[in-house]
Parts: C-alpha cells; structure tokens; sequence
C-alpha cells in the first residue's frame, strides 16, 4: 500500500475530472485510479468524492479542508465544519 500512489491518484482525478483522464495522466488504468482513492478514503475515514455515473465532483469535506477555502474563511467554524 502506497500513500502517496493513493494521494497521487486523488489529486489527478481533481485536476483531471475523471477517472479515465487521470489513469492516462498516471498511466494505470482506471480501475487502479478508482480503488487508489476508494483506498485514501477507507483510511481517512471520509468520502472524498461524490460519484454519480455522470458526475464526479469534491465532496464538502474536502472543499472546506482546502488551502483556499481556509484562506477564504479562517478557521473552521463555517457551518461546512457542522
């Protein structure tokens, strides 16, 4: 198990909006992307990414834990952090 190859796979799919697009960016299939961040989930206990068979999209969680949301509002007392 590799954290970074997890956290690696994660990030390509932000930046890449798929999973297809982010296995060609990494050069893995996109089963390998997909159980990569099912893993990173697993072991952080929290959905990272809402999945739909049309749309994938950051879940909340992540969106408020970001540098830039935290910029944006300081500490976490946003009703995100509810």
């Amino acid at each position: 198990m590799d954290k970074f190859a997890d956290l690696d796979a994660f990030t390509a799919v932000v930046e890449s909006g798929t999973f297809s697009a982010a296995g060609e960016r990494l050069g893995i299939a996109k089963s390998v992307v997909s159980r990569r961040v099912s893993q990173l989930e697993n072991r952080l206990g929290s959905r990272l990414l809402n999945r739909t068979t049309r749309r994938l999209g950051v879940a909340q969680y992540v969106t408020c834990a970001s540098p830039a949301y935290l910029r944006e509002y300081g500490e976490p007392t946003h009703p995100c952090w509810d």
